[in-house]
């Protein structure tokens, strides 16, 4: 019975003492006067206020995309991009703004952009929700000239290499 009180009692204190462990101080208007060293007869000086820094709205963040020119607005500056979204494995569609700043590689200009290229672009979100082109690469296929038969360039490297001869096949 002795080890049981004197368990209640060690709980008890435990749970007073972590109540005051985490207790604040309640502000009182007649204490802060008396802690600032200001008699009731004085006045007390004045700081003037300062207004928080202002947030700085951080840059958006480069976006990216790969995707094939579904159509060229001149007029607008605006490309719309059919692209897959990988998230949800559906194609989608999205408008660009080109402006002045965008750079361009693989081609001059915007106008030399045309409907089914292929592009790789690094976009920002702007405000409003405005797509704005900062890169547009257009993907050149470029044509692949065959300077050998196959056949006949796999026999020469055979021949290099073990210095046997292919067998024609029947």
């Amino acid at each position: 019975m002795n080890l049981r009180c004197k368990l209640f009692f060690s709980i008890f204190v435990l749970l007073l003492g972590t109540g005051l462990l985490f207790a604040q101080e309640q502000a009182n208007p007649d204490n802060q006067a008396a802690e600032s060293n200001v008699t009731p007869g004085e006045q007390a000086e004045v700081q003037p206020l300062v207004a928080p820094e202002p947030v700085m709205q951080e840059e958006p963040e480069m976006q990216w995309l790969w995707g094939e020119v579904a159509s060229v607005n001149k007029d607008a500056q605006q490309i719309n991009i059919k692209y897959l979204d990988y998230d949800t494995e559906t194609e989608k569609e999205i408008a660009l703004t080109v402006e002045p700043q965008t750079t361009f590689e693989n081609v001059n200009s915007f106008d030399e952009i045309k409907n089914s290229d292929t592009v790789s672009i690094d976009y920002l979100i702007g405000q409003n929700n405005k797509n704005v082109a900062r890169n547009i690469s257009v993907e050149k296929l470029e044509n692949i000239e065959e300077t050998q038969d196959v056949p006949q360039a796999v026999e020469e490297i055979m021949k290099e290499d073990t210095g046997a001869q292919l067998k024609p096949e029947q």
